[in-house]
């Protein structure tokens, strides 16, 4: 069994020794044992499995051994256009899938296609399902994703705010449509003006803020409102009746002046 000391250039400069001995200087550089003769290719770790390098020679007869640092493998990846890191974890876990993980997100292909003409045609859509059954996923990486080039997509959650202001909500999701050009300062305060108006009357959903953002992109807009059911257990019934009203009114399938629609995710139990 050899142990070795990993210096500046690459290479690990080795002794033979006992395992008492291969114990002592691993401890010493902080790396585990390194393996016997014939294991060209294994990996070299520290003690807390950190990959430093890959062994690519090593002789039992004198000792030496070297390896090719990660760094040299980065460096030629790069060299050659290729990424280089760890690949993004395709299982988020117990969260959902958002838009940015669309190209992670397989299966469903007769119900992302459904959903996405269900939305294109329709001013009110409901992803209805039970808790966990993945509405958020097909809606945010599954339908909405094949919509992209045709219309602008808002997503929000009703009751995301820290006061579960429903109308700050839907002001936050909106803002970046119809004040694109602002800066962070500034669309925080157009935030809390939209958010007054559209709560006091003063400003109409569907009139001022998505006329104005299609007028602005050339493109329709579609309100997603992730966890609906949020609406009903986190809001104020003070606020949670006019949001109702303001939704109803601006996505009323009466009005055809405007390609407006709302799409919303609700767990069954309500």
């Amino acid at each position: 069994i050899l142990a070795g000391h990993l210096n500046a250039h690459g290479s690990i400069e080795e002794r033979p020794a006992g395992v008492t001995g291969v114990d002592a200087m691993a401890n010493a550089i902080n790396t585990d044992p390194w393996p016997a003769s014939g294991m060209s290719g294994g990996p070299a770790l520290t003690h807390d499995r950190v990959l430093r390098g890959v062994i690519w020679a090593k002789n039992s007869q004198t000792g030496q051994g070297h390896i090719t640092p990660v760094s040299s493998f980065e460096a030629f990846l790069q060299d050659q256009g290729l990424e280089t890191g760890r690949p993004a974890c395709p299982y988020p876990g117990l969260a959902s899938f958002g838009p940015d993980a669309s190209e992670r997100f397989f299966g469903r292909d007769d119900s992302r296609l459904a959903l996405a003409n269900r939305i294109a045609d329709h001013s009110v859509t409901a992803v209805i399902g039970a808790a966990g059954s993945g509405k958020s996923s097909l809606v945010l990486a599954g339908a909405m994703p094949r919509l992209a080039q045709t219309v602008c997509v808002g997503v929000g959650r009703v009751a995301l705010e820290a006061d579960c202001n429903p109308f700050r909500a839907v002001a936050r999701t909106l803002v970046d449509f119809v004040a694109v050009d602002a800066s962070p300062t500034a669309k925080l305060r157009e935030i809390a003006e939209m958010a007054a108006g559209l709560e006091n009357g003063h400003l109409n959903l569907r009139r001022d803020l998505f006329s104005a953002g299609t007028a602005r992109h050339q493109k329709p807009i579609r309100l997603v409102l992730d966890q609906f059911e949020e609406l009903f257990t986190l809001v104020s019934e003070q606020q949670r009746k006019p949001f109702i009203e303001m939704l109803r009114d601006a996505f009323d399938p009466q009005n055809t002046d405007l390609d407006a629609g709302l799409v919303v995710t609700l767990r069954t139990d309500f």
